[in-house]
C-alpha cells in the first residue's frame, strides 16, 4: 500500500498545463486551494488517515457552533479532523482575514452564529445534520447581533435628525403632497400615514381621494353557476365558453359575461363609480336542470343544491405604487353572490368595504315537470362604492405574503429588528381587521 502511494504521488503532470486542458477546465480558487492543500499536507499521517475515512464510513466530522460573547465571534468545534472539502472551506476563510485557527479542531470565524450556520450548510462541505448549535448561543448571538444592530440604527437617527434642522410646516407639506406623494405612496403606507397625527390625517385623506379617483374598477357577471361534481344536466341558453372556480371546496362552472367598466361619480367616505356605457351594464342568465336529484322536493330536500346561481365580481387595476408586478391585470376586490331567484326592483348588496347597487329587472324559477327545473332572470348594474380601506386591505394581504417570504430570508443571517416585527404586526392588523 504504502509503494503505490509513492507511486501515485510521482507521476509526472506535464500534461495537465497545456492549453486545451485550461480551455476545457477554467481557473477555480477553490480548487487551487485544494491542489495545494494535497502537495503540501500529504503525508503518510494524512494518507492513512484518508484511508482510514474512505474505510470507516462511520466516521463523519461534526461540527459544534459556539458564540464567544467576549470577542463577538462564533467558535466553530470539529469532532475530529476535518474531510478535504471542509479543510479547502476554513482554509479560504483563513486565507481571507475571516477565520483563525486555533488547533485543527478549533476554529474562530467572524460574524454572529446565525451566519455562520446558514454559510456552512449552503457550502455543502457538510452533510445538513452534521452542524449544530450549542444550548444557548444561538440566543445569546442573536441578542447581541440585535444590539448591535438596534444602536447603528439610533446612531443613523441621531445623525439624520442633527443634519436636517426644519419644521414640517403645512406649507411644505402642501409642496411635497402636490408633487411628489399623490403618486409614489402606497395604499398601505397612505393609512399608516393618516395613523401619525391630525395634520398627517389631513394629508392622508386629500393622496386618498385623489388615488380613488385614478381606480379603474370594472364588473363581471357569472351567472348560471352549477357544481360540476353534481348528477345534473344544465342546458344553458347561452353556448358561450364556460370558466370553472372553486368555491366552499367544490368546483362550480359559470357563463362568464361581457365586462362592465366603471368610471368615477362622485367622492365621500364611499367613492361612486358608474358604468361608463350605459347601454352595456346589462346582464341575463337563463338555464334549465335536468336530473332524478329534483326529486328532493319530494324527498325533504335531503339533495345538495347544484344550481348555485350568480355572482358578480367587482375587481380593479392597482396604481403602479401599489404593485408595479401587477398593475395591468386585474384583481378582485369584492364578491357578491345573488339568490338563486333574487326578487326584482332595486337593492344594495353590502360586502365590507365595496357596496353594490343593483336593479333585478326580472327572476324566475319554476318546475318544469318531476326532473326539471328552470331558471331566468336579467338585471343591470347601477353604481358601485368603494372605501379607501378595501383598496389598503387588498395590498396589505398582498404585502403579507411577500413579506413574510422577506422575514423568513432575513432570519437566515440575523434576527429581526424591534420596527421590523411592529412593521408585520401592523401589516397583519391591516390585512385582516380592516
Amino acid at each position: 500500500m504504502a509503494m503505490e502511494t509513492i507511486q501515485a504521488r510521482s507521476i509526472p503532470r506535464q500534461n495537465m498545463d497545456t492549453d486545451d486542458e485550461e480551455h476545457r477546465h477554467p481557473w477555480n480558487p477553490v480548487e487551487a486551494v485544494s491542489h495545494w492543500w494535497k502537495n503540501h499536507f500529504a503525508d503518510d499521517h494524512y494518507s492513512s488517515r484518508s484511508e482510514f475515512a474512505s474505510t470507516n464510513p462511520l466516521r463523519e466530522t461534526h461540527i459544534t457552533l459556539h458564540f464567544d460573547a467576549d470577542k463577538n465571534k462564533t467558535v466553530a468545534v470539529l469532532s475530529c479532523p476535518p474531510t478535504e472539502a471542509l479543510s479547502v472551506y476554513f482554509t479560504c476563510r483563513v486565507a481571507q482575514g475571516t477565520a483563525v485557527q486555533r488547533s485543527i479542531l478549533y476554529y474562530e470565524l467572524d460574524g454572529y452564529v446565525r451566519n455562520n450556520f446558514t454559510r456552512l450548510r449552503m457550502q455543502h462541505v457538510i452533510a445538513p445534520n452534521s452542524t449544530t448549535i450549542a444550548m444557548g448561543s444561538l440566543e445569546a448571538s442573536d441578542q447581541s447581533h440585535q444590539n448591535e444592530l438596534e444602536n447603528y440604527k439610533r446612531q443613523q437617527d441621531a445623525r439624520h435628525r442633527d443634519s436636517h434642522h426644519f419644521n414640517l410646516l403645512p406649507e411644505v407639506m402642501e409642496i411635497v403632497c402636490n408633487h411628489w406623494l399623490n403618486d409614489d405612496l402606497d395604499a398601505l403606507t397612505i393609512f399608516f400615514l393618516s395613523q401619525v397625527s391630525r395634520d398627517m390625517n389631513s394629508i392622508a385623506r386629500r393622496i386618498a381621494t385623489h388615488r380613488l379617483k385614478d381606480l379603474r374598477l370594472a364588473v363581471t357577471p357569472y351567472v348560471d353557476g352549477a357544481s360540476v361534481s353534481g348528477v345534473s344536466t344544465f342546458q344553458r341558453a347561452d353556448n358561450s365558453p364556460l370558466v370553472q372556480h372553486k368555491e366552499s371546496g367544490r368546483s362550480v362552472e359559470y357563463r362568464q359575461c361581457e365586462t362592465i367598466p366603471l368610471m368615477y361619480d362622485d367622492n365621500g367616505p364611499f367613492a361612486t363609480f358608474v358604468p361608463a356605457n350605459e347601454a352595456d351594464h346589462r346582464f341575463d342568465w337563463e338555464c334549465e336542470e335536468l336530473a332524478l336529484g329534483n326529486l328532493r322536493w319530494w324527498f325533504g330536500g335531503i339533495e345538495e343544491v347544484e344550481y348555485v346561481g350568480q355572482k358578480l365580481v367587482v375587481s380593479c387595476k392597482l396604481n403602479p405604487a401599489d404593485s408595479e408586478k401587477h398593475c395591468n391585470e386585474p384583481i378582485a376586490l369584492s364578491s357578491v353572490r345573488l339568490e338563486v331567484n333574487p326578487r326584482p326592483g332595486k337593492r344594495e348588496w353590502p360586502h365590507g368595504f365595496v357596496n353594490l347597487s343593483l336593479e333585478i329587472i326580472k327572476s324566475d324559477m319554476r318546475q318544469l315537470d318531476q326532473v326539471a327545473m328552470s331558471y331566468s332572470g336579467g338585471g343591470r348594474v347601477r353604481s358601485v362604492s368603494v372605501h379607501f380601506f378595501s383598496l389598503v386591505r387588498l395590498v396589505a394581504r398582498r404585502r403579507l405574503n411577500e413579506l413574510r417570504v422577506e422575514m423568513d430570508k432575513i432570519r437566515q443571517d440575523r434576527p429581526l429588528l424591534h420596527h421590523e416585527h411592529i412593521y408585520l404586526r401592523c401589516v397583519q392588523k391591516a390585512a385582516t381587521s380592516l
